[in-house]
């Protein structure tokens, strides 16, 4: 996940790019998206706001168009290429994926801790899906020795 991001340009990122912090504004001449709660914001890779979903209902990232954001920022990082862009936004998914299932976590202490079991659920999909995209298999264990005797 580290060596994905090596190299990439660093960036003015969000960190908490979902559904929940933005709206479209379409009341004015030109529609607009208004992306609020910066409290994670910061300089760096932006993996996690480039997170791409494979279940919708998960709601734990934006899934934002990443033609668009390679038309936007394709030419200003001539190092990098769309597959690079790709990567990025898969080992988001994974970062996002882990990061909610730790928000949710919190709530296993309390008696109502099955509400939050179904989202967990959506959350580990939602890693699966993810380190299959990049190809990242769990290792097969070895199978034990035949015991002679």
């Amino acid at each position: 996940l580290v060596e994905a991001g090596a190299g990439m340009p660093q960036t003015l990122v969000h960190g908490d790019f979902s559904a929940k912090n933005m709206r479209v504004q379409a009341a004015a001449p030109d529609p607009g998206l208004l992306v609020f709660d910066w409290e994670d914001a910061g300089w760096g890779v932006p993996a996690a706001d480039l997170a791409q979903l494979a279940l919708a209902s998960s709601r734990i990232a934006a899934s934002p168009d990443l033609e668009t954001y390679w038309a936007a920022v394709g030419e200003r990082w001539p190092a990098c290429q769309r597959g690079d862009l790709e990567r990025l936004a898969n080992c988001g998914s994974v970062f996002r994926s882990l990061a909610a299932l730790q928000w949710d976590c919190h709530h296993l202490v309390h008696e109502w801790a099955q509400w939050f079991i179904r989202s967990m659920r959506l959350y580990h999909a939602e890693l699966t899906h993810a380190l299959g995209r990049l190809e990242w298999r769990r290792p097969v264990p070895p199978r034990p020795a035949a015991v002679r005797t």
